[in-house]
């Protein structure tokens, strides 16, 4: 069995926009990834709503750095993993650096790695897997423009991470869409087009 790590955010988590509950797993993007690669992958969905790259919150789930490196152990040797984070991070305090979020991605990759090299195991596929744009309204978008700024950035600075790490970039910004009723999260046809896509992105790439 081909164990695929997804690692995120609400937005990997299944978080509705209408109602902030969570889709079942007919909907979730990670297990019609699963689905969709077929009956040799399982996937081991590790997210959390509010999770951040680095320590901005009190609940050690939602701290990525520490969490991963706490638990990647358990989740035994890995085909590949997707990693989609740091959006949050941006939201939550304007005044991190992009530099520092981009690092400590780039230290949430190492744990994985690491932990493969220790056992002695094959390396897994990593897939940084882009963020979903937010949806801000025209009158908001003063108030909000520094953080829509890093958000981009952020996105181009995937794909120089996964470039000089030797890993796999996804970009999604252009194609899966934030929902207009809450502006972050992915509505149900969204989570469907997004596992398809990451699923045929691993076949492209991995297989």
């Amino acid at each position: 069995m081909k164990k695929i790590l997804c690692y995120g955010n609400s937005n990997t988590w299944g978080c509705s926009p209408s109602d902030g509950s969570r889709f079942g797993e007919d909907v979730r993007w990670p297990m019609i990834m699963a689905s969709s690669l077929g009956a040799e992958f399982s996937v081991i969905e590790d997210a959390k709503c509010g999770r951040t790259v680095l320590d901005l919150n009190s609940d050690p789930e939602l701290n990525g750095i520490a969490w991963i490196g706490s638990n990647i152990e358990s989740f035994g040797p890995l085909f590949a993993a997707v990693i989609c984070l740091g959006i949050n991070d941006i939201f939550d305090s304007g005044e991190i650096p992009l530099p520092r979020i981009i690092a400590g991605l780039e230290k949430i990759t190492g744990i994985i790695k690491e932990s493969h090299k220790k056992r002695e195991e094959p390396l897994p596929g990593i897939i940084m897997l882009t963020p979903v744009m937010p949806r801000i309204e025209p009158e908001e978008m003063n108030f909000y423009q520094l953080q829509m700024n890093k958000c981009a950035a952020l996105i181009a600075e995937y794909t120089i991470l996964a470039r000089e790490t030797g890993l796999l970039c996804l970009d999604i910004s252009g194609t899966i869409k934030a929902s207009d009723k809450d502006g972050s999260h992915l509505e149900r046809k969204s989570h469907i087009k997004l596992g398809i896509t990451v699923a045929e992105f691993i076949k492209a790439e991995l297989l």
